[in-house]
């Protein structure tokens, strides 16, 4: 029984009804026959329904209902539907076909087709968390976000308060209340997600695969916080692949390409059997790593020979960022390495210490927020130690030569697969590595075809990956990084949200790699899953002292490295939050929109650099009077950036006037031209610092609320102005995350040798517009998923939001408006007086 298993199974099967199936392949009752009883209510029906995904039939021909006070898992391979059923059974899809009544409401009949005003009103009973918590998370505050659904429903702020605080003490995150979201590990953000669910009371509760980023305290908590729920009357609708999970369930769904194929108890069900989920290499198989056996995974390349050489100091590290040749043997080598994110309180990681020798296999343990995938990245080379160093084969992988010198050699597969997926295609995306390493057409198709067999995703060579399910996009990624071959494999939670069969496919994959030699380290909230293979585990203790663990060299040993807890840090926030009170914050959040909007205007005036000096003080003025501070607010848009110079660029190809300072080819680059593209390009980023600058002194709710009070004169022309608002959270929500998706996204291309910061000028402006595209398009999905969340959670049209925290204007607001004022005046009399 794996860990994630162990844990499930402590907690008692809830009591819920005993409901025929309505599609089932169950093996009949061998039970007396009952007296007859009274059929409990249906929540949800669904009959003959279809979904299509342009050609393909995603749902065949489904016959579901779940009824009133049901726990009901939802089973299958990844792919077989289940996202799409769930996103059914909670009113935020309608089928191609068939009927859907959900809350006793005919939302979906085949005469009519869609009823909006029924599938509203089923809504209010229906609460969904769904795969991704990034995506459902709409605010920049914790409590904020949670109160969020209960603002859309209309009720007092007393009982907001109320149920604020006690979604979060059951999902154990009424520490990180005033945290940002952002700023938490993705399984906090998922009992955050929940919390602002459970806020919500809903009728009926849809969860897709809430606990595959959780570590097993967390796991068994939001378990726990499930049952609770479902004792007081909540249907639960559980999306899972864990068989433990799925036994806590009165009945289990399980999808096969689009169609159930079991309905009924769990008992009857195989993927409810432990067997099904307990993923292990026979031992016979499992070779340790000593022996260095040259067997080779079927499928690969051939790879790293059973004793592949170390690089030398001469051979491959001929700069000052390298050690001596005493570290040849090691691969990896960390030393008194500490770690804060920027604008942190504390540290992530502190005083660590520890080494990973050639043909280990590594597990990295600990609880969410510990600091495992900050470990990661500090290994390959995508941050840097704050204190300490890092050395991979003797080599600094945070210097540019030492980037250059490790390109194809490690390997990482990053904990959300979607933020290193960025081709077309699945078999492009795979393809994309090996292009880069120089190999020809011909052995680039013959390793995407070996590769994309052997992970077992052939089928979705021509699929785009953003059609692909959440498991799928891992499988996707995870052949990405195995198709350029590396001597190392680092992998953030590779088996998450996989089904049994893929999970046992990866795991006897990186077996078959560890025994031909190459070095892995994986990260896992469930080392059990790997205990047959792994020669050692790492634990990240979450102790906020900051003394160093002590590390052992022992086989299979448990050892300890010591973090400081993300908690601190995050009540740290917190404090700052409550007890500091610059300027800014302290305005009438819809005083202060107002003020940004001018300065944005006036930014379009700027025509000269004296101009441009002013402005720059002006908004630098703004940043320093908000309690986040001008640092924090500079790193939030510091990728923005980069998109913005790439654009800025533009003018120097496209401005003819002036004198031609030389030539690219025919086209003339005249200082008209450079000069256009300097200021351009300031100007907007100064733009878009004001608009991070109002989101770092109000939340995105509060933003919201005051974009509404100031348009709703509008509404008597019938101006939308809750559309316009909610088209203003997104935008401001997801400043952020493309920023943070275009550095994830730089740091996959470059590890698979498209690097925006190496090589010539013209291959980097051409790795930088490649990311352009991938870029915009995840931010069009989060938005996407973003919108749905908000619909989940009551936000409609036309509706009568309470709010949970009211502002009025005072000095402070006074204040401002004479200081963007005086600004507005310098920018206007500047070129009158120079």
């Amino acid at each position: 029984m794996t860990t994630s298993e162990a844990n499930a199974a402590t907690l008692p099967l809830p009591n819920a009804p005993t409901v025929s199936a309505t599609t089932s392949t169950a093996t009949p009752s061998t039970q007396p026959a009952a007296q007859p009883t009274a059929q409990p209510t249906a929540v949800a029906c669904l009959r003959n329904v279809t979904f299509r995904h342009g050609t393909r039939t995603v749902l065949d021909n489904l016959d579901v209902t779940i009824h009133d006070g049901e726990w009901v898992a939802i089973m299958g391979s990844n792919g077989s539907g289940k996202t799409t059923l769930s996103r059914l059974l909670s009113g935020l899809t309608a089928p191609d076909n068939g009927s859907v009544q959900l809350m006793g409401l005919d939302c979906f009949t085949p005469v009519s087709g869609v009823n909006l005003d029924a599938y509203r009103a089923a809504r209010r009973n229906i609460g969904l968390v769904q795969q991704n918590p990034e995506d459902q998370i709409v605010t920049t505050v914790v409590e904020d976000d949670v109160a969020f659904g209960p603002e859309n429903q209309g009720l007092p702020a007393h009982t907001i308060s109320e149920r604020v605080h006690d979604a979060l003490a059951r999902t154990g995150m009424e520490g990180e209340a005033l945290s940002d979201p952002d700023d938490l590990s993705g399984g906090q953000q998922q009992r955050v997600a929940i919390a602002g669910t459970l806020a919500l009371h809903p009728r009926m509760l849809v969860l897709d695969e809430p606990t595959a980023m959780l570590d097993p305290q967390g796991r068994a908590e939001t378990l726990r916080t499930m049952k609770m729920a479902h004792d007081h009357g909540t249907t639960i609708v559980q999306v899972t692949h864990i068989a433990s999970e799925a036994r806590l369930a009165s009945r289990v769904i399980e999808l096969d390409n689009g169609s159930i194929i079991y309905d009924g108890p769990a008992e009857g069900c195989n993927l409810c059997k432990p067997a099904a989920a307990q993923v292990s290499v026979p031992p016979s198989d499992a070779a340790p790593a000593s022996k260095q056996s040259t067997d080779t995974t079927p499928g690969l390349p051939a790879g790293p020979s059973a004793q592949p050489a170390m690089p030398s100091t001469s051979a491959s590290c001929d700069d000052s960022s390298c050690d001596d040749a005493s570290q040849r043997g090691i691969v990896f080598a960390v030393k008194n390495v500490s770690f804060r994110y920027p604008n942190a309180d504390a540290f992530t990681l502190r005083n660590i210490d520890f080494t990973v020798t050639q043909g280990e296999f590594v597990t990295i343990t600990g609880s969410n927020g510990s600091g495992k995938s900050t470990l990661l990245s500090l290994l390959s080379g995508i941050n840097k130690p704050t204190q300490g160093t890092v050395r991979a084969w003797g080599c600094d992988p945070h210097s540019r030569k030492g980037k250059r010198q490790l390109l194809g050699r490690i390997g990482y597969v990053m904990q959300m697969p979607e933020r290193q997926l960025f081709e077309t295609t699945v078999a492009q995306d795979v393809a994309f590595g090996p292009t880069n390493l120089g190999l020809n057409s011909v052995s680039v198709n013959q390793r995407v075809h070996d590769t994309l067999e052997t992970v077992g995703i052939s089928k979705l060579a021509d699929r785009s990956p953003w059609e692909l399910s959440g498991g799928q996009k891992r499988l996707a990624a995870i052949a990405g990084v195995l198709s350029m071959d590396p001597d190392v494999l680092l992998l953030d939670e590779p088996t998450a949200g996989l089904d049994a069969r893929a999970c046992h496919r990866i795991i006897g994959l990186l077996d078959g790699l560890h025994r031909r030699g190459v070095t892995i380290v994986v990260v896992t909230h469930d080392p059990d899953r790997f205990r047959t293979v792994a020669t050692r585990t790492f634990h990240l203790d979450t102790a906020s002292s900051g003394s160093a663990g002590n590390i052992s060299d022992t086989d299979l040993s448990q050892t300890n490295v010591q973090s400081e807890h993300k908690q601190h840090k995050q009540q740290q926030h917190g404090k700052r939050r409550r007890n500091a009170h610059r300027l800014v914050s302290r305005m009438d959040t819809r005083v202060l929109e107002i003020v940004c909007t001018i300065m944005m205007a006036g930014m379009f005036t700027v025509t000269s650099p004296l101009q441009l000096a002013w402005a720059f003080i002006g908004v630098l003025t703004a940043m320093c009077l908000t309690d986040a501070g001008a640092r924090r607010i500079m790193a939030s848009c510091k990728s923005l950036f980069a998109i913005i110079l790439v654009l800025g660029l533009f003018n120097v190809f496209f401005v003819r006037t002036g004198s031609a300072i030389c030539h690219i080819g025919t086209i003339p680059i005249t200082d008209e031209g450079l000069r256009n593209a300097v200021l351009y390009s300031l100007r907007f980023a100064l733009v878009i610092v004001i608009g991070a600058t109002a989101v770092s002194a109000a939340s995105t709710t509060r933003l919201t609320d005051a974009t509404e009070s100031l348009l709703s004169p509008l509404a008597r022309i019938g101006v939308p102005i809750h559309e316009c608002a909610l088209i203003m959270t997104l935008a401001i929500r997801f400043l952020p995350i493309i920023s943070r998706e275009f550095t994830q996204l730089a740091h996959a291309q470059a590890s698979r040798g498209g690097n925006i910061s190496t090589g010539s000028p013209s291959k980097r402006l051409k790795a930088a517009v490649s990311l352009l595209v991938p870029v915009f398009a995840l931010a069009l999905r989060h938005a996407e998923h973003m919108g749905t969340a908000m619909e989940s959670r009551g936000y409609e049209s036309g509706i009568v939001r309470t709010h949970w925290h009211q502002s009025h204007p005072g000095a402070a607001d006074l204040c401002a408006c004479i200081g963007v004022a005086l600004w507005l005046a310098g920018l206007i009399a500047i070129p009158q007086l120079w």
